[in-house]
């Protein structure tokens, strides 16, 4: 958990300085030590929010992290809510080494491996 936490506070730090990356995905984390080290990457997509600002950009970033509201044009994606989506099939992914099916998005039904501790089960 502790390499989640550091891509928690990487997200945060541009959060609470207005910066929304807008392509949150494993690719774009950089490991260094062996995985002591995480840094995000990647800010080809990124941009500054103003406070007046209520709506993003439709279909930016990858399509398989991208929230829902960020995929359609009848939903309206808020800046910093969408990544929240991200971060959460990052660590579905750093747990299962797998992203979960639309289906089972939708339905709320994952499959967690038997290997993982009651811990990491309340965390999801």
């Amino acid at each position: 958990m502790r390499m989640f936490t550091q891509i928690l506070l990487g997200v945060n730090f541009l959060h609470r300085n207005n910066i929304d990356h807008r392509d949150l995905k494993p690719a774009n984390i950089i490991y260094f030590n062996e995985g002591e080290i995480l840094k995000l990457a990647d800010f080809g997509l990124a941009r500054s929010i103003s406070s007046e600002m209520t709506k993003m950009t439709i279909g930016v970033g990858t399509e398989a992290f991208l929230a829902p509201e960020a995929q359609s044009d009848r939903l309206t994606p808020v800046p910093f809510k969408s990544e929240m989506y991200s971060l959460g099939l990052i660590l579905h992914f750093m747990l299962t080494k797998s992203l979960p099916k639309k289906e089972q998005i939708h339905s709320g039904e994952f499959i967690i491996p038997d290997m993982y501790t009651t811990d990491v089960l309340k965390i999801l």
